[in-house]
């Protein structure tokens, strides 16, 4: 909005000074500095001397155009970052990719992140939901476990490497959906 103002103010050959522009314009001496500098930086004013403001032949023809001055960003509009935090589910699809045999403890050893607790019923309930599209198998041998009386421990393999993107369960829905295909599982019918 002050850009306006300022820019306004001034005629084509005459320098005008801050203590000039306080005195024709109803706004502060800091708002006029700004505005000023902006403009400068725009190319709509030069700087002739220290503390000595001149329009330019752009900045004439922006007055004359009636070009209105708002605020944000100028130009292209970036992407916000779309860099997710990793998570248990994340580490152990990597891990199962490369693995493509283990033990729920083998991918909670691997996947697990400093600073977090690992959930085994987290990673239990994401090979069950794989399982259930068909991407994980449940072998029928046991790994045996360290204790006397273990029943040992349930192994899983890899049948389908969908890609590097963690697929992932959509409640709302009841489906399992990969975002490395853009397509819901368990479709196929």
């Amino acid at each position: 909005m002050s850009k306006n103002l300022v820019l306004n103010a001034f005629e084509l050959g005459a320098c005008y000074t801050i203590d000039e522009l306080a005195g024709m314009l109803d706004i502060s001496r800091k708002a006029i500095s700004t505005s000023a500098a902006r403009l400068i930086l725009d190319d709509y004013l030069v700087r002739r001397e220290i503390g000595c403001y001149e329009i330019t032949e752009k900045g004439a023809q922006a007055k004359a155009d009636g070009i209105k001055f708002t605020s944000g960003p100028k130009g292209e509009k970036r992407k916000p970052s779309l860099r997710k935090r990793r998570t248990l589910k994340d580490n152990i699809w990597a891990a199962l990719r490369i693995k493509r045999k283990a033990t729920i403890e083998d991918l909670l050893f691997v996947g697990e992140i400093e600073g977090r607790k690992s959930s085994r019923s987290n990673a239990l309930n994401f090979l069950t939901k794989l399982q259930s599209v068909g991407v994980v198998r449940k072998l029928p041998r046991k790994v045996p476990g360290e204790a006397l009386t273990s029943n040992g421990f349930n192994r899983y393999l890899l049948v389908k490497d969908l890609g590097p993107e963690t697929p992932y369960f959509r409640a709302k829905i009841g489906k399992v959906y990969d975002p490395n295909s853009k397509t819901y599982l368990g479709d196929e019918e």
